[in-house]
This record gives C-alpha cells, sequence and structure tokens, in this order.
C-alpha cells in the first residue's frame, strides 16, 4: 500500500501521498498509472477492514494476529532506518474502533502491539504508534458500552491501562501525546471517570527530573483542571494521591512558578477538605478507607479523615524543605494558614 502512495490518517483510514521510499521513478510510474483509481482502492480496503465487525471473534483474532505480524515485519524493516510502512499500524486502528463493542476480544492484543510500536527508535513509526493508541483511547471513551462507561468500573480500568503503561517510555514525544490525551479524556469524559482516577492521577503525577518545561507545564495543566473541575466526582481513596501529585509539582525544580502555583493548590484542597468535611467523612465510611493511609510517628489510632489532613500537613512540611527560598516560604505560610484556618475539624 505504500508503494501505490496510500498514507495512513487519523482514525485508521488511508489516503493518496507521495511516497518516500527510495525507488522513487519507480513508484511514480506505478502512481500515476493507478492514481485515478487509489481513491476507490482506499474506500475498498476500508470497508474491507470495516467488515470485520461482522466476523465471529475467532475470526477477528486471526485478523489481528496476522496484521501484529505485518506490523513486525515494518518495525524490523525500520530500525535498519528505512522507511516503514505504517499500514498493518493504521488497519490496527481500524480494526479496534470497528469491534469496541466487543472490546474484551480485541483490547488487550491490539494495544499491547501499539504499546510496542509507540518503544520504537524510529520517530515516524513511534510517532504514528502512539497516535493509534491515544486515537483509540479517546473514542473508546466515548463508546456506548452497556452498562454506561461510569457504572463499569473494570472498562474503565481495561481502556486506561495502555495510556497508564505510555508513563514507562521515555520518548519525550511519547509523553508529550500521553498528556494531551489525559487533557482531552478530562474535558470529554472527566464526569465518566470513577475507578479511573488512579491511573489518571498516576499519568500526570509521573513527572522526571528529566522532563523540559514543557512537559512539566503540559501535565501540570492536567492537574490543575482535575482541581478545579472534579474534586467532587474523585473517590476518597485518591485524595492522598492527589496531595502527592501536587507535591511533586511543588517540588519539581524546572519551573519555580510551577512550583509556587502547586503551593496554592494545596491550600485549595485543605479549603475542600474543610467546607465538605460531613460528605467526604461519609464518603470514607461508604468506602472503608482507612487502609489507604501510612502511619504517622507518634500519631496511634486518629481517624481516617485526621489521616488525610496529615497526609496534607506532612506534604507541606516536606515542601518547607525545598532549597528555594520562594517555595519554602509559600509552604510554611500555607501551612500554618492551613493549620489556623482548618484545625478545628481534627478529632
Amino acid at each position: 500500500m505504500w508503494i501505490l502512495g496510500l498514507k495512513p490518517v487519523t482514525g485508521g483510514g488511508l489516503t493518496s501521498g507521495a511516497s518516500s521510499s527510495g525507488s522513487e521513478s519507480t513508484n511514480s510510474v506505478i502512481t500515476t498509472a493507478v492514481m485515478a483509481d487509489l481513491p476507490v482502492l482506499s474506500n475498498m480496503v476500508t470497508r474491507l477492514f470495516e467488515s470485520s465487525g461482522n466476523l465471529s471473534e475467532t475470526s477477528v483474532a486471526h485478523l489481528v494476529e496476522a496484521l501484529c505480524k505485518l506490523s513486525d515485519d515494518s518495525m524490523e524493516l525500520a530500525t535498519s532506518n528505512r522507511e516503514p510502512s505504517l499500514f498493518a499500524v493504521a488497519k490496527l486502528l481500524e480494526t479496534a474502533l470497528v469491534n469496541l463493542f466487543r472490546v474484551d476480544a480485541v483490547w488487550r492484543p491490539i494495544t499491547s502491539h501499539l504499546l510496542l510500536v509507540c518503544q520504537h527508535p524510529h520517530l515516524r513509526m513511534r510517532q504514528w504508534g502512539c497516535e493509534a493508541l491515544t486515537f483509540l483511547t479517546r473514542q473508546a471513551l466515548q463508546h456506548r458500552f452497556t452498562p454506561p462507561l461510569a457504572e463499569n468500573s473494570r472498562v474503565q480500568l481495561l481502556l486506561l491501562s495502555p495510556l497508564a503503561e505510555l508513563c514507562s517510555i521515555p520518548f519525550p514525544d511519547v509523553r508529550q501525546k500521553q498528556l494531551d490525551t489525559v487533557l482531552h479524556v478530562l474535558h470529554s469524559s472527566g464526569e465518566s471517570l470513577t475507578q479511573g482516577w488512579p491511573l489518571v492521577l498516576t499519568i500526570v503525577g509521573s513527572i522526571e527530573r528529566s522532563h523540559s518545561d514543557i512537559l512539566i507545564r503540559s501535565a501540570f495543566q492536567c492537574l490543575q483542571l482535575v482541581f478545579t473541575d472534579f474534586l467532587p466526582t474523585i473517590p476518597y481513596r485518591c485524595y492522598p494521591q492527589c496531595v502527592d501529585s501536587a507535591t511533586k509539582f511543588g517540588s519539581q525544580e524546572t519551573e519555580l512558578n510551577v512550583s509556587l502555583t502547586a503551593v496554592g493548590l494545596l491550600w485549595n484542597l485543605s479549603d475542600y477538605f474543610f467546607q465538605n468535611v460531613k460528605t467526604l467523612q461519609h464518603h470514607q465510611e461508604a468506602e472503608k478507607a482507612q487502609q489507604i493511609f501510612p502511619d504517622f510517628p507518634g500519631c496511634k489510632n486518629i481517624p481516617s479523615f485526621d489521616k488525610l489532613w496529615m497526609c496534607l500537613y506532612y506534604k507541606l512540611k516536606d515542601l518547607c524543605l525545598d532549597p528555594r527560598p520562594a517555595v519554602r516560604k509559600s509552604s510554611g505560610q500555607t501551612l500554618f494558614s492551613t493549620i489556623a484556618a482548618h484545625g478545628s475539624v481534627l478529632e
């Protein structure tokens, strides 16, 4: 397909385009001869893979396996720095989209292979693998499952797990695409997330010393959106993770403004805890969340809700030891202001 000049586009379809392989003169002869038929050929190929929705699960499994093998060949070719075919990756995406109604049968085999493609050293191969995986995740989260996604914690974890696994891939372009997808998911599907919040917060909080200021700001934009719009929808057991994520941004040394704003988020979080004491205590009892908190030295047998406050105070205490004077000052002021304003709720 790449010899004929058909290139993949977002969504898994094919479109005509100039070939970038080595034998340009040969390709130009071939493509000129069939140029008028390329749109027809592209539509025929698309309809062929769209019809996979009518196949049995066994037949779809064989189709996915064949596409993965074809993609493996392309990845091996790309290792020698030759222009790879992206046909198999595009059609894996298209096959997955058509078969979302039986997501359990196709999701893991396809996303597992796309994760391998995302790790490839060839830039174009890696970019297309990441594009396919993130586009598939966005579309799957918009799919109308039965029962609905908001009531189906198992499917939430299934759909978000490959996105979270991108955290282990060190390429900055993959990390940026991952964060762009998380931001899109928060805007489009944030209200539906319940059991998926731990994975989302893990992705957002996975910042490294080697990350650029652009990646830090992109991840922090996601965290700000979580704190602004979604605190009431987050399960009680995820609040310590919220505290931990904000603290990571407070302690990173790439962007000072991000650190100071992250300290402000911890104040906003304490204010939210204070204003919603009864609601949070009810959720804590419903979730039996005592075991999610660490033990605090010198503080035995304290209530779970007090442990939540202690998590916040301990993290602010850590930021008070930051080597940067501005962060130390802001953290100290926030810690003492929080204790003065909200300490009355502690038992």
